[in-house]
């Protein structure tokens, strides 16, 4: 499953995040109302989370701006103070559902796992390119009829070029995608990550399944 988080500034991540990451979920940040409007746009998520520490107008108008543009993803609103007014204006520009800290851990995973089992979303749930099929709620992977088992790690980032098949990807987005603020820039994680991504996927193939383009990134190369 992938996830927008939308901040109204940048703050260190929460124990929420850590907890998304550790379960499997692909994460995506931004700190930008035009940013994130240009994210839920042209990326198929799964769920966006609006995060604020105040109610604000932008936050409520990113929610009409998403729904103007017939965006179904379901946005969830998380913020420490709000009344009953704030969280009416949420839910009527487009939110599904308002959460306030603190909570419980517990019941925001209930929250977000009723969000993503909402009807309609299960059309999300598979990932098709080329002979490659990923079913991103069992994180099965497939080509073929040839079930590759990946690690969480490899899953996240085979997930990622997934869902921007033969888009050029570059090593910059897959380190914030995967590793976020944990990531040492002076490691090569994401070649060797990728390295052991073809040597599962490629089988021999003379063409790799993730090409490197020189100077830029990775693109996914299907047909």
């Amino acid at each position: 499953m992938r996830v927008l988080i939308i901040k109204d500034e940048e703050q260190t991540q929460s124990i929420m995040e850590h907890i998304l990451v550790e379960e499997g979920y692909a994460i995506d940040y931004t700190y930008n109302v035009e940013e994130g409007l240009y994210f839920a746009e042209n990326v198929a998520y799964d769920l966006i989370i609006i995060s604020v520490c105040y109610p604000r107008k932008e936050s409520i108008e990113i929610c009409q701006e998403i729904r103007s543009k017939k965006i179904g993803t379901p946005i969830l609103i998380l913020t420490n103070k709000s009344s009953v007014r704030d969280r009416v204006k949420w839910l009527n520009a487009g939110a599904d559902d308002v959460f306030i800290y603190p909570f419980a851990i517990e019941e925001l995973q209930a929250k977000i796992s009723n969000l993503l089992s909402r009807e309609g979303l299960s059309k999300s749930a598979v990932l098709k390119a080329g002979n490659i099929v990923i079913n991103t709620a069992t994180k099965e992977v497939y080509k073929g009829e040839e079930c590759i088992q990946l690690n969480k790690k490899e899953y996240l980032i085979f997930e990622y070029l997934m869902h921007n098949p033969n888009t050029i990807i570059t090593r910059a987005m897959i380190q914030d995608h995967v590793w976020g603020i944990e990531y040492d820039s002076e490691e090569n994680l994401v070649e060797v990550y990728i390295c052991r991504l073809r040597q599962k996927l490629n089988k021999g193939e003379k063409l790799n399944v993730i090409q490197t383009v020189r100077g830029m990134g990775y693109r996914l190369n299907v047909k």
